[in-house]
């Protein structure tokens, strides 16, 4: 599986112009490779685990309250997530695995400063620096995502410096917003089970929950 998952990384990641299908849509790869990677192992946690992985991703593709390039980029991480959360089985039980906190940083920040500044320039691009470091040495070690969360924590923090109200217009929207990327728990009606992935929905609920934008209010004085 790790053999199928590195020469995936290497041959299979497309670009975030290459995410968009000609549906408009937002391609999730591992839903297109999921027959290599199911057949690339028979333990059954693994296979449920491509398949969690596969669905909670396409929440966030088809999440239209997060801009299409933000969601691009992070679709982006796919197989990388997925290398992670195969070693790592609390990828999808611990809140304050940096993954998700690094996810979740960049689905509600970029979703709140959209409200602000509807270009949003400066933060797509760092959002695609972050993505394109990931992915080009493809970073799976917790320390190593740590650094690079702190890193957009300190980006972000000159965004919000002397903007209170608008930061305070911007928690607002996230807390009026009924995001799927940022939002798991609400969803309805659970999905239905898959062969490999029977009791997912234990996965699903809480897996991203939106942290708010005030919180980084402080490191910006």
């Amino acid at each position: 599986m790790r053999d199928c998952l590195d020469a995936l990384l290497i041959a299979a990641v497309p670009s975030a112009e290459q995410m968009t299908l000609a549906s408009s849509d937002l391609r999730n790869l591992i839903f297109e490779q999921r027959e290599a990677l199911v057949t690339a192992t028979t333990d059954n946690h693994e296979q449920m685990t491509i398949d969690v992985v596969a669905m909670l991703f396409e929440f966030i593709l088809c999440d239209l309250q997060v801009p299409a390039e933000v969601r691009a980029q992070l679709g982006r991480l796919q197989l990388l997530v997925l290398k992670i959360a195969l070693r790592e089985r609390s990828l999808l039980t611990d809140p304050l695995h940096p993954v998700r906190l690094l996810v979740n940083r960049i689905g509600s920040l970029s979703l709140g400063l959209q409200r602000i500044d509807p270009s949003s320039v400066r933060i797509r691009t760092e959002i695609k620096r972050i993505v394109d470091i990931l992915l080009s040495e493809r970073i799976d070690n917790a320390a190593l995502l740590t650094e690079i969360l702190n890193q957009f924590d300190i980006f972000i923090a000159p965004e919000l410096r002397g903007n209170d109200s608008l930061v305070d217009r911007a928690v607002l929207a996230l807390q009026n917003a009924q995001s799927r990327t940022l939002r798991f728990a609400l969803l309805h009606p659970p999905l239905a089970p898959t062969p490999h992935c029977p009791h997912h929905a234990t996965f699903l609920p809480h897996f991203l929950t939106p942290p708010s934008l005030r919180a980084h209010a402080p490191a910006s004085h």
